[in-house]
């Protein structure tokens, strides 16, 4: 098996930069998020044993605070591994899709791991969002 850049041709964004973004569907991203959302609100009220409002990604630490859980203890217990079962995912399905098509490779989700890193900031969960699906998409030769 060969890295991927080589077998692209010299003006390929992703031989060029190393990387490449695709649009997807926005209308998907908010179902992944929405079922991780679950996924973790459903984790953190196990954990803690207390009911969490209005939870959300972006105020991931505020919840945490406010169940007096703490983030290393609780990531320990839970582990970083999300059962695929729990996700919607079409979002990440068809950025495998696309990639495959304009990288013509066959990508797909190794071993069904998915996993997850919380950070402080809306630009960074994004971020690392877009990472994570990225990373999956590169370890999934």
């Amino acid at each position: 098996m060969s890295p991927i850049h080589e077998k692209l041709n010299d003006t390929h964004q992703f031989k060029i930069y190393g990387y490449k973004t695709y649009r997807n569907s926005i209308e998907d991203f908010v179902k992944i998020k929405k079922s991780f959302s679950n996924y973790l609100k459903e984790k953190l009220e196990s954990f803690s044993g207390k009911s969490c409002d209005n939870f959300s990604l972006e105020n991931y630490h505020k919840h945490t605070d406010e169940l007096s859980v703490d983030h290393h203890q609780f990531i320990k217990a839970t582990g970083r591994k999300v059962p695929h079962e729990k996700l919607n995912l079409n979002f990440i399905n068809n950025i495998i899709e696309i990639a495959n098509e304009d990288l013509e490779s066959n990508f797909r989700i190794y071993k069904s791991n998915i996993e997850f890193r919380v950070v402080r900031l809306i630009r960074q969960i994004i971020t690392s969002v877009t990472e994570i699906i990225g990373s999956h998409i590169f370890y999934l030769l």
